[in-house]
């Protein structure tokens, strides 16, 4: 009776926690498409002030009254048709799409050559860059003005061993947060970087991504040096909100299966994805058993210091395989599918963006034409550990904002805060989470 009774409790908590998401979720589509009005009426500051607000120059400028676009291609290519005819066909599609709140019809002299002009964008894009690895001194100065452009609303997700007895670090960091700026948690081992956060092997470590300290530790000892490192952020008034696993969360799911004895790389595969989603794993076997337990010390630990790993979902409490959605890399081993240049004009006019080539960025503003979304957004992973890296960043955003001008699109880039916020309608800092 006692084991019914909390199977019928749970499914009820389940129940409030999937409805209060919902109402969050509904909240937070009608206030993403209030803003999108409010912005579209108002007339955006400029410059430093401007950037301080995370808006970039180039797209208040398609903001104040009546600067008129020439309708081009992706890939920058003026738009052009011999009659009217074609011209006001043109007209019909884009207002299917919904770009663009104004359209005129513009002809040369002689009429020979027509082509559409458009004005006010009609869609918001939040973009959260999240940079992992440091902080590095002078590549994360070479981070922030020369691949951010001195962007200011950026989440470092910074690891301990770099700060380990550095006071001016800890302050270079309160700066950063005082200016707009966010920093969250990647790795809290005090001497070792990129520690993994389960007990894994060193032997199972074939990639060589990670440290591996925690070798045969518990998991209660592992989550301490978390609480440790929380504590010390405190101390020098850094408040941190979020976590990012150096590996991401599958990664290191995977290279604990090994640790543990697991080689069937399905089977391995069937764990990671049924740990994340909160199923009973009892029949894969002891294993199973034991990283799913040490997966819930983990929770429990995040739910005491009342930190998320949050990946962008309207769900708060979602935990997905990995807490970014895009990534932007300069080095050739990692992934780099934030933007893809081969991709450029393969869906103007006419014909369809390959998704194999597409990269993410594209893909979304893709989707928003296609669901006719007044708003998106995506979490883009980028790494402080080389110039290569910055100058990746540097294009990738420069790529951005040249295909929202062309796409009617405003870019407001966002924290992981303020993010969580516009898409899930809670407060980030005053978030109670419960895992």
């Amino acid at each position: 009776m006692g084991s019914s009774y909390s199977r019928n409790n749970h499914s009820n908590n389940r129940r409030n926690i999937v409805q209060r998401t919902n109402e969050n979720r509904k909240n937070a589509e009608k206030r993403q498409e209030n803003e999108t009005k409010n912005t579209l009426q108002d007339e955006m500051p400029h410059d430093e002030k401007q950037r301080e607000n995370g808006y970039e120059n180039a797209h208040s400028i398609i903001l104040e009254g009546q600067d008129w676009k020439k309708d081009r291609k992706d890939n920058g290519e003026n738009i052009t048709f011999p009659d009217k005819n074609e011209a006001d066909n043109r007209l019909v599609e884009l207002k299917k799409k919904g770009r663009w709140k104004d359209y005129q019809i513009r002809s040369s002299d002689d009429k020979k050559t027509w082509w559409l002009e458009m004005a006010n964008p009609q869609r918001i894009f939040r973009v959260a860059w999240t940079i992992d690895d440091g902080p590095h001194g002078v590549l994360t100065d070479e981070m922030k003005s020369e691949g951010l452009n001195g962007l200011k609303q950026v989440t470092w997700y910074i690891q301990r061993n770099k700060l380990y007895g550095k006071e001016a670090a800890f302050k270079k960091l309160k700066a950063i947060q005082d200016k707009g700026g966010e920093i969250a948690i990647h790795s809290f081992h005090p001497t070792q970087d990129h520690a993994t956060w389960f007990p894994v092997a060193a032997k199972a470590n074939t990639s060589k991504a990670y440290s591996t300290p925690y070798e045969g530790k518990s998991e209660n000892v592992i989550t301490k040096d978390l609480g440790d490192f929380n504590s010390e952020l405190k101390r020098y008034g850094i408040k941190v909100k979020f976590v990012r696993l150096p590996g991401g969360l599958t990664s290191e799911l995977e290279v604990y299966a090994k640790t543990l004895g697991l080689t069937d790389a399905e089977k391995i595969r069937k764990i990671k994805k049924s740990i994340v989603a909160k199923e009973d794993v009892s029949s894969y076997g002891k294993e199973a058993i034991q990283m799913q337990n040490d997966f819930n010390t983990l929770k429990a630990k995040l739910s005491e210091l009342d930190l998320l790993e949050w990946s962008g979902t309207f769900d708060p409490l979602i935990i997905t395989t990995n807490s970014w959605q895009a990534e932007t890399s300069g080095v050739k081993s990692r992934d780099d599918s934030t933007t893809h240049k081969i991709s450029l004009g393969a869906s103007e006019p006419g014909s369809k963006t390959d998704p194999k080539q597409a990269g993410i960025y594209e893909r979304k503003l893709d989707q928003m034409e296609k669901e006719n979304k007044s708003s998106a957004s995506l979490v883009i992973l980028a790494h402080d550990s080389s110039t290569a890296d910055a100058k990746a960043v540097a294009e990738d955003k420069k790529e951005m904002e040249r295909l929202a001008e062309i796409r009617g699109v405003v870019i407001k880039y966002e924290t992981m805060s303020s993010l969580f916020k516009d898409v899930t309608g809670n407060d980030a800092a005053n978030y109670d989470v419960k895992y």
